[in-house]
């Protein structure tokens, strides 16, 4: 019996290899750029203009830029790609803002015009900057570096042999805690965001 377990076993493995030394030609690379935009994070700081209308700075919230690489296997395909994100204010005598540096690394399962992916996004360098007349704190606040997780749903909405293009919905978990202070807040930076992925070769 036992045998035969080990039997079934090696040839399940060699079934896997044969497989995967068929699909080998299918793997290939492609550079990524994305543009989106998230919202949700929580609210850090608030002021208002001259004019009386109010704003609010918000943790992992605003336009995202990414760029990066993706490698595609058949119907799967692991993403990797570095980002800025930016949410603030600005005015001729002053400015707040909160900007963080993402790394992210997703895997992805295509079924037909649908992409369905999951992954982890590293927060580095992240700040809250605030500058403006009456302000006397510091100008700069920095955060602890900080793991968060991502699921997302996409539509392809172009697919060429050299070219691809993807609208996609994101929804991000992050925590972010200001760096060096002892039993620091932490603030939640759960957001949901839109975005667009164009791949190319």
């Amino acid at each position: 019996m036992f045998r035969d377990a080990k039997f079934r076993l090696v040839k399940l493995l060699l079934m896997m290899f044969a497989g995967l030394a068929s699909t080998a030609h299918a793997v290939d690379f492609m550079g990524m750029v994305g543009v989106g935009k998230d919202d949700g994070g929580e609210r850090i700081y608030s002021g208002s203009y001259t004019t009386g209308v109010s704003w609010d700075v918000q943790t992992n919230t605003g336009f995202l830029f990414r760029i990066g690489g993706a490698v595609n296997m058949g119907i799967l395909q692991t993403q990797f790609a570095a980002g800025y994100k930016k949410n603030g204010a600005n005015a001729t005598n002053g400015y707040a803002y909160f900007d963080t540096y993402p790394l992210e690394l997703f895997e992805y399962i295509r079924i037909g015009s649908l992409r369905l992916g999951a992954g982890a996004i590293y927060h580095v360098n992240t700040k809250l900057k605030i500058s403006g007349p009456g302000y006397t704190g510091p100008d700069t606040y920095e955060f602890d570096n900080a793991m968060g997780s991502a699921a997302e749903i996409g539509w392809i909405i172009s697919d060429e042999k050299d070219f691809m293009a993807s609208l996609d919905l994101r929804a991000t978990k992050a925590r972010f805690k200001q760096k060096d202070v002892a039993n620091a807040y932490e603030y939640n930076g759960d957001v949901v965001g839109l975005n667009i992925s164009v791949y190319f070769k």
